[in-house]
């Protein structure tokens, strides 16, 4: 009895594990591509020493966080409550522009649909307000560089990036290209 339990069980992860992997190289046939454009970071220099001075590339990083456009939310585009806490949900529509890159028409905390194929709408939190925007994050600005070497090679954090990640109906995606 406890050895086909056993057997059972061990055929059950095998069987979840080949799902996930199936699913993964399924992203690049079902998948929609999703370009988003990238905030520049300052310059970043770290002074040693007056006459040395280190410039941080994405290649010193084991995670990165993408800063995107659709991050920060003009207070303009912003239609709903004013206050919101660390877990609160907003529905941010998004729509593609000339160049194919997504940009934000309004956000709100009512659940908002679209079928249009140039619009989207993504599901933000962690939402804290800054100057003049909102600042919402989705869940996948997080890449990890040591998976994306070859991708991220030219990859500039103190210039404006296009990045393009390519998202499946079941909502996995993967990071295809930075231009």
């Amino acid at each position: 009895m406890k050895r086909a339990l056993f057997y059972t069980l061990l055929l059950f992860q095998i069987i979840a594990v080949l799902i996930v992997v199936v699913q993964y190289n399924l992203i690049d046939t079902y998948g929609e591509e999703r370009t988003f454009m990238t905030i520049p970071y300052p310059d970043e220099e770290y002074y040693l020493e007056e006459e040395y001075f280190i410039e941080e590339e994405i290649s010193d990083y084991d995670m990165y966080s993408f800063e995107f456009a659709i991050n920060q939310i003009p207070k303009e585009k912003w239609e709903g409550k004013k206050d919101y806490g660390y877990r609160d949900q907003i529905y941010v529509l998004l729509a593609k522009n000339e160049s194919g890159v997504f940009e934000v028409v309004k956000a709100t905390d009512k659940k908002i649909t679209t079928n249009k194929e140039n619009e989207l709408v993504l599901i933000g939190n962690n939402i804290y307000e800054d100057e003049d925007v909102y600042h919402v994050s989705y869940g996948f600005e997080n890449i990890n560089v040591e998976n994306h070497k070859e991708i991220l090679k030219d990859f500039d954090m103190s210039k404006e990036n296009k990045v393009t990640f390519k998202v499946a109906p079941w909502e996995q995606g993967k990071l295809i290209k930075t231009e």
